[in-house]
């Protein structure tokens, strides 16, 4: 079996106690402040490079879907996270310009159904290859070189070299509209996750968890920057009840 590739190392400050000063390396620095409603103030391309630049790293939805038609559509989102687990909840955000709708949101509105893959580095050219600004109705499986895997429950492939995927169905979904342009330029569709696929070799023994460093997550950070996750530290959730915690609160001054 593949050896895991994945490191723990410490907590950045391990001696930090409730009510410890932290170290602000940017304490003097002088702040910009942003109003994105104001055209004036605020270049929408410059801000879309600074959100996704602050907000990061980010998951990647690879998201498969089948128009009305039949074409089958496969493309990467990385405005996507987990928002619940029983259901299995995803939302996944489509950008769409100034008004004109992505094929994978149109698809899923239509159709009420997807399949949203994991990508690991092992394949990430081939997925970032699927991002192509091609026309309407053009399908990437073809030339990405990826494989289909049959869904369970949807119309909609898995990806075979993908370790997990989800079969999801249609929630509800959010329209977002620019108080500067107009129009629509964003869509919000929350989905269900129907059935999950999880290959056994990313697990941990006790197949209770997953180890990152078989899975190889790709995240997006901004531009064409992306990273791996490789590397982690551990810090325990506080118990509020905990000796320990109502000691360390006692100490604190009045």
């Amino acid at each position: 079996m593949e050896q895991s590739s994945f490191s723990m190392t410490k907590q950045p400050n391990e001696q930090w106690l409730p009510g410890d000063p932290t170290c602000d390396p940017y304490k003097t620095s002088s702040t910009i402040s942003i109003d994105p409603s104001d055209p004036k103030s605020s270049d929408p391309r410059i801000l879309y490079q600074l959100l996704i630049g602050l907000v990061a790293p980010r998951p990647i939805a690879f998201v498969s879907t089948i128009s009305a038609d039949g074409t089958k559509n496969l493309a990467p989102f990385s405005f996507f996270n987990m928002f619940g687990s029983a259901p299995p909840t995803f939302v996944v955000g489509f950008a769409s310009g100034r008004g004109t709708s992505k094929d994978s949101c149109q698809n899923i509105l239509d159709t009420k159904e997807c399949t949203i893959n994991i990508i690991s580095d092992w394949f990430v050219e081939a997925a970032n290859w699927c991002s192509i600004t091609a026309p309407p109705g053009y399908s990437e499986w073809p030339s990405s070189g990826l494989h289909e895997t049959p869904s369970r429950g949807v119309r909609p492939p898995c990806v075979s070299e993908s370790a997990a995927s989800f079969e999801c169905k249609y929630v509800s979904h959010h329209d977002v509209t620019s108080s500067i342009y107009g129009v629509v330029t964003a869509t919000l569709i929350i989905l269900e996750g129907t059935q999950i696929h999880i290959k056994e070799s990313i697990m941990t023994n006790d197949k209770k968890s997953i180890d990152f460093g078989k899975l190889r997550p790709v995240s997006r950070l901004a531009g064409t920057t992306y990273g791996i996750t490789t590397e982690g530290f551990s810090l325990p959730r506080i118990n509020f009840d905990d000796a320990n915690v109502q000691e360390a609160l006692r100490l604190l001054p009045e």
